[in-house]
């Protein structure tokens, strides 16, 4: 009952957070529409691919031999906004950005004192191992400014705050490797972008770097999600 209880807890938490979500995209794109008339505004889109940064090590895998790992830390990069030129080269944006999914399955040992002294040896004298799966995935909005040099090909600097949410699943089974869903959590937080490119005419290459602080799940105490993510992306300004 307590599990149902919490699963009836998460969804609708989650129902919650999707609504203020779809709410502040309409209000931003409204905004966006209403001074893109008035300002000068351009609109962006960009495409690329994402690569999070693995959790800790120790908690949901272990950095020795012999225990199995598969990780799929890539995924699409999605982003889309208007930008409000203030001067000839400078200018500020308002966004809203997908960095994609990531999962992470592991034989892990729960015993982590144990593998720390033993290290590859581990396996062999820690005692049964389980396997456990994690999945997320990042999306948010953004408000940043960007800086150009002049000419026809151009480079430029990006850097802005963020309002990021992360969704954290949690599949475990202990000695029987058949997944089950354990742990679901979604958290919402501030955090910060930077990106770097060239452009020439409405086309841009970058690269780009987002942080939050929303990888720490169970109440603040486990480090389980991810909060560092980079990538590459190609923009098209219109």
């Amino acid at each position: 009952m307590k599990n149902e209880l919490n699963r009836c807890r998460d969804k609708l938490d989650f129902c919650k957070a999707g609504v203020v979500i779809l709410c502040v995209v309409i209000m931003l794109l409204s905004a966006m529409l209403y001074f893109c008339r008035s300002a000068h505004a351009s609109g962006f889109a960009e495409v690329g691919q994402s690569n999070y940064s693995m959790p800790p090590n120790m908690l949901w895998w272990q950095d020795v031999d012999r225990y199995e790992i598969r990780q799929n830390m890539t995924d699409n990069y999605l982003r889309a906004g208007y930008e409000w030129p203030v001067g000839k080269n400078f200018g500020f944006r308002a966004s809203a950005f997908s960095l994609g999914q990531y999962s992470l399955y592991a034989e892990v040992n729960t015993d982590e004192l144990c593998v720390v002294r033993h290290g590859k040896d581990s396996k062999s004298n820690c005692g049964p191992s389980e396997g456990v799966e994690t999945r997320g995935n990042i999306r948010g909005l953004a408000i940043s400014a960007v800086a150009r040099t002049s000419g026809e090909t151009r480079l430029f600097a990006e850097g802005g705050v963020t309002w990021n949410q992360q969704s954290f699943h949690l599949y475990q089974c202990s000695l029987c490797f058949n997944l089950k869903n354990t742990y679901n959590e979604t958290r919402s937080g501030g955090g910060y972008m930077f990106a770097l490119g060239i452009e020439r005419g409405p086309w841009s290459v970058s690269v780009f770097y987002y942080n939050s602080n929303i990888g720490v799940f169970d109440s603040g105490n486990i480090p389980s999600g991810i909060g560092e993510v980079r990538g590459w992306s190609i923009g098209y300004r219109f």
